[in-house]
């Protein structure tokens, strides 16, 4: 496994703090090891808290999550190339996760807010308009929140599932 710069994982970690706060829970945490594809199951995050010392504050910062990082790919290498390691939780719905990781909390969907702070830690020159046309165009009924189902049939499109 390729191993990412520092850069690269400040991106990761910006975008699963979704909160803004400089630190990622364990849900975040756990997110964020799930786009870098990293063999942890839900069910190991709090040890990994544990094993950087901060089981007791339940959250870590971008020098603890690059120190994870790193270790688990250190592992990952020792793992066989063959054998392909999907999370139980992410053979339910690898979709319903990176849905969930947009999603506003308080709608219960992509907002143009959550969807134009995606897209700032990504492609920082992306215009509002230019959000707003994603928006647009996945919003198949128009109510200004992408649901769970529009956001499946739109991974379907892109052959994303």
């Amino acid at each position: 496994m390729k191993k990412q710069s520092k850069r690269q994982l400040e991106k990761i970690f910006d975008r699963c703090d979704i909160e803004e706060t400089g630190y990622l829970n364990s849900e975040a945490l756990y997110q964020a090891l799930l786009i870098l594809k990293l063999p942890v199951q839900l069910t190991d995050i709090e040890d990994i808290f544990d094993s950087v010392g901060r089981k007791k504050e339940g959250t870590i910062g971008i020098d603890d999550f690059i120190n994870i990082v790193h270790e688990l790919q250190t592992e990952d290498t020792e793992l066989d190339k063959d054998d392909e390691f999907i999370p139980e939780e992410q053979e339910e719905s690898k979709v319903q996760i990176v849905f969930d990781m947009l999603a506003d909390t308080n709608v219960g969907g992509i907002t143009l807010d959550s969807l134009m702070k995606v897209c700032a830690a990504e492609e920082p020159s992306w215009t509002q308009q230019q959000v707003m046309e994603m928006l647009n165009e996945a919003d198949m009924n128009h109510d200004g929140i992408i649901d769970l189902n529009e956001f499946e049939m739109i991974c379907k499109r892109m052959g994303i599932s």
